[in-house]
């Protein structure tokens, strides 16, 4: 018989470790339910959707009468003001009264009196602008970091109280992956360790950030907190988390494709310097997302393992090496 044509790979050793997959999600690292620090009429709101940057107004209610307010304080506190400077007038044409007249000297008391009187209603007045000035500012709910409107919970001319949610901000800019393990993987990971994930037919990596120490009371669960390496998506996104539940190993590694199965065991068939094939029985043991697969056997690194075109040798088989895609 000519020799059997074959595709080979060599085999290879490696750091290895079986994981588990844990479902988790894509999600922002900010996200905030906008509410109503005062009670008010809603007479502006954003849409869901809009973007807006860290200090823009994503709803304002009506303000008219807290304006009319704060003008009426303002007005207080500048008649203060005018009383303190003629009381502050008074106070010295009757210092010099006093050095010759003791009836002076009892009134300026009295005046000097007054005058700490007026500075202390100043300061109320002043006060009570500041007040109402908080409440105008707290009257436009600005976005406290840049975002996307994901939800709102009222209409423009709605009354809201203190305390309403108006609407629900996301930054889509700045993800995080959120996932729940079980508590035997966490003797194997730690804070920085790159983690694999994978969202449909993709695969990426991203770093361990956060460990919640304490796990959930229900699931007994505990929470990892992951940072994509790159953009793989839009908050909601449902992701697969690998997470290692042993210690990494050093193991020999071949091609799926190089595994044999037949009735009596799984093989491998190794090409010998004579281009003759060998059958070498194999345990197997972890596999990879990339095709490779852990084996136990009498092999070493480096060897020439057939990837294509063994499914018919016999051990002893003479064989010839073709490139890849040129079996026959």
């Amino acid at each position: 018989m000519p020799p059997a044509p074959v595709v080979v790979a060599e085999v290879v050793r490696d750091r290895i470790q079986a994981k588990l997959r844990f479902s988790g999600a894509l999600i922002s690292r900010y996200e905030a339910e906008l509410s109503a620090e005062t009670e008010g009429r809603v007479i502006a709101l954003a849409s869901i959707g809009t973007r807006f940057a860290r200090g823009d107004a994503v709803a304002r209610l009506d303000d008219v009468l807290l304006q009319q307010i704060l003008l009426e304080n303002r007005a207080g506190a500048e008649s203060r003001r005018a009383r303190i400077k003629f009381l502050q007038n008074e106070v010295k044409r009757l210092g010099k009264l006093a050095e010759s007249s003791n009836a002076a000297i009892s009134l300026l008391e009295k005046t000097q009196s007054d005058l700490d009187v007026a500075r202390s209603e100043l300061a109320a007045a002043e006060a009570r602008a500041a007040q109402t000035g908080e409440k105008i500012r707290r009257m436009r709910i600005a976005a406290p970091f840049d975002g996307v409107v994901s939800e709102v919970h009222t209409e423009i001319g709605e009354w809201v109280s203190a305390g309403d949610v108006i609407a629900e901000l996301v930054n889509t800019d700045v993800l995080e992956i959120k996932t729940h393990v079980s508590p035997d993987v966490l003797p194997y990971i730690r804070i920085g360790d790159l983690i694999e994930v994978s969202t449909g037919n993709s695969a990426h990596e991203a770093e361990l950030r956060t460990i919640v120490p304490v796990g959930d009371k229900a699931s007994r669960l505990f929470e990892l907190r992951l940072a994509p390496r790159e953009s793989i998506g839009q908050p909601g996104l449902p992701v697969q988390v690998a997470v290692p539940v042993t210690a990494p190993r050093n193991s020999l590694l071949v091609p799926e494709d190089a595994l044999v199965i037949r009735h009596d065991g799984i093989s491998v068939f190794r090409v010998e310097e004579n281009m003759t094939a060998s059958r070498i029985p194999v345990k197997i043991g972890l596999s990879t997302r990339s095709g490779l697969v852990e084996i136990n056997g009498s092999l070493e690194a480096g060897d020439r393992v057939v990837t294509r075109g063994g499914e018919r040798l016999r051990h002893g088989a003479k064989v010839r090496m073709t490139p890849r895609g040129n079996g026959g």
